[in-house]
């Protein structure tokens, strides 16, 4: 009921320009509408019910949707508003122009950003988890992928596929191998720390241009031994 007493923004006004990207499940579009008398510009992701459905991910997209609309922080992507019809779900998103942070990081000499920048990014991240975990949220896929750089400059999580709100611990498997916390590999339930872990090897990987286990291949047993 609260989602549907917070669609203020009509579907109509929309004015569909380009695509952003293409995921397994949908398509993100760059759109325009007009607020307080300015063009503004937002993303649009139009999710597919037919894929959710064959991939068994629509009780993810209901739990992503429901996670955004208790969210609202600079450093973590801004969910204006979501739609329903009979073919797709659709998310109205904040536009974050700057690009990817591991797009940031190939621009730099063996991908290892200069010191002053780690730290500002891993503040700006930092800050963006440690709002969710006040809010009870686990995030659960930290990597330099699912990090823009809006146009100030300032790192914004985004991706909250995996996010869900956990009270005590959780035991689903789920992630990116190199960022993956023991405790989650091994399946002995997890909390807020796993975040934690993530972003110690995010920073590690921003300050050295590699992962502690990019050694060790993607498997999840020889990851976890490696890493406890």
């Amino acid at each position: 009921e609260s989602l549907k007493a917070s669609m203020q923004i009509p579907l109509e006004p929309l004015k569909k320009h380009r695509l952003l990207g293409v995921g397994t499940f949908g398509k993100v579009w760059l759109v325009s509408r007009e607020k307080n008398g300015t063009i503004e510009a937002d993303a649009w992701s139009v999710q597919r019910k037919r894929q959710l459905i064959k991939h068994n991910q629509v009780d993810g997209a209901i739990r992503e949707v429901k996670v955004m609309a208790h969210l609202d922080h600079p450093f973590i992507l801004k969910m204006v508003n979501v739609y329903q019809d009979d073919k797709s779900v659709m998310m109205l998103l904040n536009l974050v122009q700057g690009g990817e942070l591991y797009s940031v990081m190939k621009n730099h000499k063996n991908m290892i950003l200069p010191e002053r920048d780690s730290k500002f990014y891993s503040a700006c991240i930092l800050e963006g988890l440690h709002y969710m975990h006040f809010h009870s949220i686990l995030y659960r896929d930290l990597k330099p992928e699912n990090v823009l750089i809006d146009s100030d400059g300032y790192a914004v999580i985004v991706d909250l596929g995996f996010a869900k709100e956990v009270k005590g611990k959780t035991f689903t498997l789920c992630g990116t191998p190199w960022y993956i916390a023991p405790e989650v590999i091994l399946g002995r339930g997890h909390d807020k720390a796993c975040d934690y872990w993530s972003w110690g090897i995010l920073v590690h990987e921003m300050c050295t241009g590699d992962t502690p286990s990019d050694d060790d291949g993607t498997d999840p047993v020889t990851l976890s031994k490696g890493t406890v």
